[in-house]
């Protein structure tokens, strides 16, 4: 997730400023729903901008959960892409001993964009 918006900021600044303001109104949660984020089913969220989309998801605690970015020239999420986000989730998830309860042992909370 990092490379991909360390990459838009040097070679798309406007998607990369786009992303960065959509991914703080998520974080301070001044929109979750439509057109900032759709449910994309699978217990999956896209934050949408322009040309990009980011999948997501929530933990408890009000935790946001990046799964993984690309820039869209469609309007359909691409198998590829969700599939790889379901299993990244799965992953993550597979981590906690009771996934839908607030632990706080998160590895680690990256606020850097």
């Amino acid at each position: 997730m990092r490379e991909l918006l360390t990459e838009l900021r040097q070679s798309n600044r406007p998607l990369w400023l786009s992303l960065r303001a959509a991914l703080r109104k998520l974080r301070d949660r001044k929109n979750h729903g439509e057109p900032l984020t759709k449910d994309v089913g699978d217990d999956l969220l896209e934050v949408r901008a322009p040309g990009a989309r980011i999948l997501f998801f929530f933990r408890p605690c009000q935790l946001i959960v990046l799964l993984g970015g690309f820039q869209k020239k469609t309007d359909k999420l691409p198998a590829k892409q969700r599939s790889r986000a379901i299993r990244l989730r799965s992953a993550y998830l597979a981590g906690f001993a009771n996934p839908e309860r607030c632990t706080g042992d998160e590895l680690f909370i990256d606020e850097q964009f």
